[in-house]
C-alpha cells in the first residue's frame, strides 16, 4: 500500500480521519516481482497475447529494468497494466513496420523484449 500517502490525505480535512474507523484500517504488502510477473502475464492473457519463447523466466527482471522501485511501491499492480499497455504499442509500432509477408497473426500476438522500452508517441506532421 500506500501509508504516507493516505495519512497525508486524512489530513487534508480535519472532519475526515473521524469518518474511517480505525479498526477498519488494513494495510497491504507491496506485490513481489513474481506476484508482479504473474499479475503481467494475466494481463497479457486476457488480452490474448503472448510472450516471446523464453522470456518469462525474464520477465521480473524486465519488470525490475524498466520501473523504478517507486513506481513499483506506489502504483503497485496497476503499474503492470500500464506496463502491458506500453509493451503492446511498442509491439504495434513494430509490427506495423515490418513486411506485409513477415506479419503473421503469432507476430501480431507476439510480445518482445524490445517492446518493454518505454512508449513515446510521436504525433506525425
Amino acid at each position: 500500500g500506500y501509508p504516507q500517502s493516505m495519512e497525508k490525505f486524512l489530513e487534508t480535512n480535519e472532519g475526515l480521519r473521524s469518518r474511517f474507523n480505525d479498526r477498519f484500517t488494513f494495510v497491504f504488502a507491496d506485490y513481489t516481482l513474481v506476484e508482479l510477473s504473474q499479475i503481467f502475464l494475466s494481463e497479457m492473457t486476457k488480452r490474448n497475447y503472448i510472450l516471446q519463447p523464453g522470456l518469462d523466466g525474464r520477465l521480473g527482471a524486465l519488470i525490475e529494468q524498466h520501473t523504478t522501485a517507486e513506481d513499483r511501491r506506489s502504483q503497485n499492480g496497476r503499474l503492470m497494466r500500464t506496463l502491458v499497455e506500453n509493451c503492446i504499442a511498442n509491439q504495434n509500432s513494430r509490427w506495423v513496420d515490418m513486411d506485409d509477408d513477415d506479419v503473421t497473426d503469432e507476430t501480431m500476438m507476439t510480445v518482445l523484449a524490445e517492446d518493454f522500452a518505454a512508449y513515446t508517441w510521436t504525433p506525425s506532421m
